[in-house]
């Protein structure tokens, strides 16, 4: 974790300044939903018989969240300069798998099944609930939860940031559908601008697809800037939460398994993923979180 951080500090030291700041207010921020609703349940079942499974006071709790904070915008830098290091290359061939999967470009299954409400949900859900699930999780997981799980949850997701959000979206860099003027293949994808401008539903999301895309040609990082399609971390960090919540509880684990679907469902409607960036989420996020379980931490009988 300490390397993940000094490297990125090292090599992109103006681009991690940039970013430091916005990310601790964005991990704040998404948090605080959740801290609310946490420090409303330790009031009504009574703040000892919350946090007596956690054996970690409050000082450690802020430090882990601090240093969550420099790992994430360590990410964030490395995300922002995947572009630099290796230009966007794959998006033709994810295309065409894709294509070879389903038939056509999954984006127009997506937008067939969608109806204005269900097209609302979707697009709040990925914008919104996605980081308030993640940085909520994160915060759960540092100050509630039991050691083992705190343990196998934070791991998993530093894990999971390195290795499909920094190693992977590098080795296999891609802009994704929303930016067709980015690689050669992106004629394909211009219907879907036109789709999305169809429906009031979609009007914060290409907000924010025309401000990436004006950030992508602007030297200094700013806020909530990079574009990385393959593999989908909003994917991945959803299934790493499912996982989680699975190993917490049957019921927390089918909630948290459907908004993972949600998810996936919602990358593709986007516009923001090809879906087999999701598929490759997935299948590396489960074999991230069977490590941890099974070496990294591994899971005492009574967890099982």
């Amino acid at each position: 974790m300490g390397a993940y951080v000094a490297i990125a500090v090292a090599i992109f030291p103006t681009h991690f300044a940039a970013f430091l700041w916005s990310n601790v207010m964005a991990l704040a921020s998404g948090a605080l939903v959740p801290a609310l609703l946490l420090a409303a349940y330790s009031l009504y079942r009574g703040r000892e018989a919350v946090r007596s499974r956690a054996a970690i006071g409050n000082k450690s709790a802020f430090l882990l969240f601090g240093a969550y904070a420099a790992y994430l915008t360590a990410y964030t830098t490395y995300k922002f300069n995947i572009p630099a290091i290796v230009p966007f290359y794959a998006d033709g061939l994810l295309a065409e798998v894709d294509r070879l999967i389903h038939g056509t470009d999954p984006w127009r299954i997506a937008h067939g099944m969608a109806g204005d409400w269900w097209r609302y949900l979707v697009v709040q859900a990925y914008s919104h609930m996605w980081f308030a699930a993640w940085f909520g999780t994160v915060l759960y997981a540092i100050a509630y939860a039991r050691p083992g799980d705190r343990a196998r949850y934070l791991w998993g997701n530093v894990l999971t940031l390195a290795v499909v959000g920094t190693i992977l979206a590098t080795l296999l860099s891609s802009a994704g559908p929303n930016f067709p003027s980015m690689f050669p293949e992106g004629a394909r994808f211009i219907p879907l601008r036109a789709e999305l401008e169809a429906s009031p539903a979609n009007a914060s999301l290409l907000l924010y697809i025309d401000y990436l895309r004006d950030a992508y040609f602007q030297p200094a990082g700013a806020i909530g800037t990079g574009i990385s399609a393959m593999p989908s971390v909003h994917v991945a960090i959803a299934v790493l939460n499912a996982w989680f919540y699975s190993s917490l509880g049957r019921r927390r684990g089918l909630v948290a398994w459907l908004f993972a679907a949600l998810i996936l469902f919602g990358s593709v409607y986007t516009g923001w993923h090809y879906a087999v960036d999701g598929y490759v989420s997935i299948a590396v996020v489960s074999l991230i979180w069977w490590a941890a379980c099974r070496w990294i931490v591994p899971l005492r009988p009574a967890e099982a």
